[in-house]
């Protein structure tokens, strides 16, 4: 199956690419991005990779991590092997073998310690239960995952994004947070990538294929009754909820739903106006 699969993939040139890597690196970023979610999700409906297994292999690697976490601050990138039969250092498992890249555990240490929670904390809410798939109502065919406790968000991240984080956000990203309370901007507890081992006879190496993942709150309440929700992005260009997602019991509109069924926009009281104008923008001034 993998090989018939890997024969649809081609270069710019026309010649067969032999690797994930070599297909993603002949390509730009965004087109290569597109390429990279729609292989795995051949890889997966052809069972060369289970998304059960993702799950699994996350909480397994993370949890490693964030066990020892003060013990590996030194390096910006962490990578770990961990075998089905287990080794010195990492418990043995029932899935294939995989490895698992941690990034900047110095900083995200940091980050919590800002965050008031620590990482034995974060490891017990990813790992002492299930991690819930969700459906993504976005077009962007990321993978996401729930704590048990629905606490957590764990994403995917395109590639550039990762490295836009590695290189030039995360320490911005520190100092701001560090100085400015009450910020809107989600918390981002890690950083990860998980690596499966594909066998050679599949015509795919081990290094070929990374799949990096975010750690986020949860930034929707979980104590109160949500009405409504929205996707806004400030653009009108394809901004509908489909027919079907609308007739959904927990829809999730678009920008042109909310002008629809909000035209004169929300009413707050003054006070929280202001309030919710003055870090908006002191937000956005830092992300731009």
């Amino acid at each position: 199956m993998a090989e018939k699969l890997l024969g649809l993939i081609k270069g710019k040139s026309g010649e067969l690419v032999s690797t994930v890597q070599g297909h993603i690196s002949s390509m730009t970023d965004t087109t290569g991005t597109l390429a990279k979610q729609k292989l795995l999700q051949t890889l997966i409906s052809s069972g060369v990779i289970q998304s059960e297994h993702i799950r699994h292999a996350l909480q397994i690697g993370i949890g490693y991590f964030l066990e020892h976490q003060a013990e590996k601050t030194s390096e910006y990138i962490h990578r770990e092997k961990f075998p089905a039969s287990g080794s010195n250092i990492t418990p043995s498992h029932s899935l294939s073998d995989f490895d698992i890249e941690a990034y900047g555990l110095d900083i995200f240490n940091a980050l919590m310690n800002i965050y008031g929670i620590n990482p034995q904390t974060l490891k017990s809410h990813i790992c002492d239960g299930e991690l819930k798939e969700i459906v993504n109502p976005s077009n962007s065919g990321s993978l996401l995952y729930l704590t048990f406790d629905s606490t957590f968000l764990i994403k995917t991240v395109r590639d550039y994004d990762a490295k836009f984080i590695q290189q030039k956000f995360l320490n911005e990203y520190y100092n701001y947070v560090k100085n400015t309370p009450g910020t809107f901007i989600s918390k981002l507890f890690g950083c990860f990538g998980y690596i499966p081992y594909l066998s050679q006879q599949k015509s795919i190496t081990v290094d070929s294929f990374t799949l990096r993942f975010a750690i986020f709150s949860n930034f929707i309440p979980t104590n109160i009754e949500i009405h409504e929700k929205y996707d806004l992005k400030g653009s009108s260009y394809k901004r509908d909820a489909s027919s079907t997602e609308k007739h959904k019991t927990s829809a999730t509109f678009k920008d042109n739903d909310f002008c629809e069924i909000h035209p004169q926009g929300l009413k707050l009281p003054k006070s929280v106006y202001y309030h919710l104008k003055q870090v908006l923008t002191r937000d956005v001034d830092f992300l731009e």
